[in-house]
C-alpha cells in the first residue's frame, strides 16, 4: 500500500528494470477538454446539465481536462472542486486556477456533492468496494456518480492493448462486474454508455499520442479490434427514505 500511495504521487511505479512513468503529457490538454466536452454531452442528460447550484467532484482529476469542460457546460452557479495526488498533476491543476481539496476522500464529510465523477481511476485503487463507498457517502441522497473505465475483463486478450500498464493498473472490470459493484454500494445504474475508446479522437491523434508515449518510454495503445473498450455509467444514489428502509 506504501509503494502504491507513493507511485500515485510521484507518477512513477517500480517495475523490473527500471521505472513505468505514469503523469503523461500536457501537451494535448486542450484537446483533452474538448473530448471531455463532447464525451459529457454524450453521456449526461438535459437535467444533468441544467441543474443550479450543483456541487461537483471529481475524483482522481489529473491534468484538470474534465473539470474545465464540466464548468463550460454546467450553469455559472455550479461549483467544481477535484482531488488529486499527483504532485506534478496538481501544481498543473493550480495554474489554470483550478480548486483542488488537500484532504483524503475518507476525511470528506457526508452528503458534500451533488455529482461525484471518478474517470479512469477505478482501475488503479486496490479496494474498489471500500473506495466506492466512501464516494457513496459523499454524495447528497439522490446525488449522480459518473464513473467510467475500460472494460478488458469482458474482451479477448487479443483485443486488449499489449501493454497493460502493470503495477499502475490493479484491477480490471467488465460491465457486469462493474454494475454490480456501484449497485452493492447503494446506487441505481441509470445507464451505461459504451465507447470504443475513452474519448472521441480522430484516428491521427492516436498516433501523435502514441509518439509521445514511446518518447515517454511508455507502452503504446493498439487500435481497439473489439466492439467497445470503454464504460461511462451514470448512477443515482438512493434516497434516504429508501436507504433508512434498507437498513
Amino acid at each position: 500500500m506504501e509503494d502504491i500511495s507513493r507511485a500515485a504521487q510521484t507518477g512513477l511505479h517500480p517495475v523490473d528494470g527500471g521505472e513505468l512513468k505514469t503523469n503523461g503529457t500536457t501537451l494535448l490538454w486542450r484537446s483533452r477538454v474538448s473530448q471531455f466536452d463532447r464525451r459529457l454531452r454524450q453521456v449526461l442528460t438535459h437535467d444533468d446539465l441544467v441543474t443550479p447550484g450543483v456541487r461537483w467532484l471529481d475524483v482522481g482529476s489529473g491534468y484538470g481536462e474534465l473539470l474545465l469542460a464540466a464548468h463550460q457546460l454546467l450553469p455559472r452557479d455550479a461549483h467544481f472542486v477535484g482531488i488529486e495526488l499527483s504532485e506534478t498533476k496538481r501544481r498543473f491543476m493550480a495554474s489554470k486556477g483550478l480548486t483542488l481539496l488537500d484532504t483524503l476522500l475518507e476525511e470528506i464529510p457526508p452528503s458534500s456533492f451533488d455529482v461525484v465523477s471518478i474517470i479512469n481511476v477505478i482501475s488503479h485503487v486496490p479496494d474498489p468496494v471500500s473506495f466506492l463507498h466512501h464516494a457513496v457517502r459523499i454524495l447528497a441522497p439522490e446525488g449522480l456518480l459518473l464513473l467510467a473505465t475500460g472494460n478488458a475483463a469482458d474482451m479477448e486478450r487479443s483485443e486488449v492493448p499489449e501493454g497493460l500498464s502493470l503495477p499502475d493498473h490493479l484491477i480490471f472490470l467488465g460491465e457486469s462486474s462493474l454494475t454490480a459493484l456501484i449497485e452493492k454500494c447503494q446506487l441505481d445504474v441509470l445507464s451505461v454508455d459504451k465507447f470504443k475508446t475513452t474519448f472521441p479522437e480522430p484516428f491521427y491523434m492516436r498516433i501523435l499520442k502514441n509518439f509521445a508515449r514511446r518518447i515517454l518510454r511508455r507502452p503504446v495503445v493498439a487500435a481497439n479490434k473489439g466492439a467497445h473498450r470503454s464504460l461511462f455509467v451514470r448512477a443515482r444514489k438512493h434516497s434516504s427514505k429508501m436507504i433508512a428502509a434498507n437498513l
